[in-house]
């Protein structure tokens, strides 16, 4: 699982880093990546979208240490706190937040979408010549939120 994990990383990241974004972690079989922060960017959002595009490429064309994966995103923008944090001996560098909080859960609703990849109404608004052809999906109560929010899908 190790080495299979390892592989998508090494060729996700390098797709992140070549839009511009960086990986601000790795968590289990998941990552989190920041495309305005820690270095400014005004079409972030943008390249947020195609980063996911290119992810999504990645995992239908190739195979990870003779393993198919199939990826489920979210892609939120909005504000962030972002930082280094820790202790005396060990820092970290991170992000925390409603938006942060939003696209996990819109990586969540992928299952009951049944989709690969979600992006909030403010993500399409920012980015709508990279949406073209993302689908509404309507708005929809995320938990932890007490309004709903618009949510859309993008194709592979």
């Amino acid at each position: 699982m190790i080495t299979i994990l390892n592989s998508f990383f090494s060729a996700a990241t390098a797709i992140i880093d070549e839009r511009g974004g960086v990986v601000v972690n790795y968590i289990g079989d998941a990552l989190i990546a920041a495309f305005n922060a820690p270095l400014p960017a005004e079409d972030h959002p943008a390249r947020a979208v195609a980063a996911a595009r290119d992810l999504l490429a990645l995992v239908s064309l190739r195979e990870f240490e003779g393993h198919a994966l199939r990826l489920r995103i979210g892609v939120a923008t909005g504000q962030v706190a972002a930082g280094t944090v820790g202790g005396e001996e060990r820092h970290t560098y991170t992000l925390y937040g409603d938006t942060v909080n939003l696209a996990q859960r819109l990586e969540e609703l992928n299952k009951e979408f049944s989709t690969d990849c979600l992006i909030s109404g403010s993500t399409f608004n920012a980015a709508r010549e990279s949406c073209v052809d993302a689908v509404a999906m309507g708005s929809v109560q995320v938990r932890g939120r007490q309004t709903a929010v618009e949510v859309f899908a993008l194709r592979r």
